[in-house]
């Protein structure tokens, strides 16, 4: 008996302890989830997607930005070559072509001057002298310095006449008229050639390096499109100035005429030029109020986002207040808004393993006090938290509280996982990568949990309020039996007497 006695009142006691605890944890679990979700997740959610928004709104500005500054920098690279440019025509590397063409025309004027004066006999016999060797010392090692070209020789060389021509025109008296043609075919060739020097020149100083600056940096043909076609159409001038100059004589005859035409051409580059440096500015100066507008943009939108991120940091204050001590500061508000319906159901089935103890204990006690049908119906003989039939007031109450609260959890959980599926729907950077596939399945996962626990609630209070039911009647039906058989003893005992 005393045995038995202990069983039971360890029994109940851990029935007393587990109702406490369950009262701790029901209560303590709403509060938690009610508050974690309202005061953090929410308004965390409502943040993340605004600082989605800023970022998403910074990206672009910043963008914009690095666009204007590369076209700033496509500019500037464009700027920068044409003052190397203007450094250039100013210093006009040209006119070393009319220098050289004044010393080309002078040596063959003396040429022709020099041949004129000559007969065809003098100069084929100075022809012939030129191609015989000197004769050298006897005994010399040393080869002998080369002689110097005869005048008459090297003014025929300077025209191109051979002696085949010069012989020819001798012979047939015309010698005077051919140093005459020959001169003027050699000035228009020399002049010729220093026009199409000066077109490789300004080819090579102007045109070429802006060319090259638009095949080695794409960028600056894009934010400066009028570059190519005005390059396309400075080089057609300048090949159309080099045909107005071919095989014209007008334009070399004197100093002065080589002056003016260089001065005309230096002046044309340089009207270029400017044009070019022009709409460089231009466009340069179209960029600043872009500048500045975004510049202002960025600001704004990094002091929003400071703001954003403060209020951040304070709801993630809130929350670890709310955790735990030993969870505070593993868990930030993502994770947490990531993991919230799995705590949630984690809490609720810790809750149902709680109920079943208690349950468990109850019955035990029950059973080994043989508390009778009055009692049972007395809602004072056990707890709200004990899942049995506890007579008509005690059993709703019962109800009431377990069906209301896994309502309440219910919508916790739904809502939770709706802010965590809306969450991760945003793509943040701070989502999981399984999270995206494992938060589906808990979602109905709990919908079975909550669905199954509502339908056991009310299930085992049937069961239970049958089991009662059916002991009362076995009760019932035992007693005549007993009362019969004390009847007979008795009767017997009469008899005996």
């Amino acid at each position: 008996m005393a045995e038995r006695d202990f069983r039971l009142e360890r029994h109940y006691e851990q029935w007393k302890d587990q109702n406490r605890q369950m009262s701790r944890w029901a209560f303590g679990t709403l509060i938690f989830a009610t508050v974690i979700l309202l005061k953090v997740l929410t308004p965390y959610t409502g943040f993340s997607d605004r600082v989605a928004t800023q970022e998403a709104e910074l990206r672009k500005v910043n963008a914009d930005l690095k666009v204007i500054e590369e076209d700033r920098q496509a500019l500037a690279k464009i700027n920068e070559r044409l003052e190397a440019v203007g450094v250039t025509i100013e210093r006009q590397p040209w006119t070393a072509e009319k220098e050289r063409l004044i010393v080309s025309l002078r040596e063959l004027n003396q040429a022709h001057n020099r041949l004129a004066g000559s007969t065809p006999g003098q100069i084929l016999d100075a022809m012939r002298e030129e191609s015989l060797p000197g004769p050298a010392p006897i005994g010399q090692q040393i080869p002998p310095l080369s002689r110097p070209i005869h005048p008459l020789v090297q003014a025929a060389t300077t025209l191109r006449l051979d002696a085949d021509r010069i012989r020819a025109a001798g012979s047939a008296g015309n010698f005077p008229q051919l140093v005459g043609e020959q001169t003027q075919r050699r000035v228009q060739e020399e002049a010729d050639d220093k026009a199409r020097r000066i077109f490789d020149r300004v080819n090579e100083d102007f045109i070429q390096p802006l060319e090259r600056l638009l095949r080695e940096d794409p960028e600056a043909g894009k934010v400066f499109p009028a570059m190519a076609p005005m390059l396309a159409r400075t080089r057609a001038d300048m090949d159309q100035w080099v045909r107005q100059h071919l095989g014209k004589r007008i334009w070399y005859e004197t100093i002065q005429q080589k002056d003016q035409e260089l001065s005309e051409l230096t002046a044309f580059l340089r009207q270029r030029q400017e044009a070019f440096a022009g709409l460089v500015r231009e466009q340069q100066k179209a960029l600043e109020p872009k500048v500045k507008a975004l510049a202002e943009r960025q600001q704004t939108v990094q002091a929003q986002e400071a703001g954003i991120r403060k209020a951040l940091a304070e709801l993630n204050d809130k929350m670890q207040k709310l955790l735990p001590d030993w969870l505070r500061d593993l868990l930030s508000p993502e994770e947490m808004l990531q993991l919230y319906p799995l705590v949630l159901l984690g809490l609720v089935a810790v809750m149902g393993f709680k109920v079943g103890l208690i349950r468990h204990h109850y019955l035990v006690v029950r059973e080994g006090k043989m508390i009778a049908d009055v009692a049972l119906r007395d809602g004072a003989v056990s707890s709200v938290w004990t899942l049995i039939y506890r007579g008509p007031l005690g059993t709703a109450a019962t109800c009431a509280m377990y069906l209301g609260g896994i309502a309440m959890l219910w919508w916790l959980f739904e809502r939770g996982s709706s802010l965590a599926a809306y969450w991760l729907a945003g793509k943040s950077s701070a989502a999981w990568a399984a999270a995206e596939r494992w938060l589906p399945v808990v979602h109905w996962l709990g919908r079975v949990m909550f669905v199954t626990s509502a339908a056991g609630i009310v299930g085992t209070i049937v069961r239970d309020r049958a089991h009662v039911a059916g002991g009362k009647a076995a009760a019932s039906a035992a007693q005549p039996a007993q009362d019969s058989g004390t009847l007979g003893t008795a009767s017997d005992v009469g008899r005996t007497c």
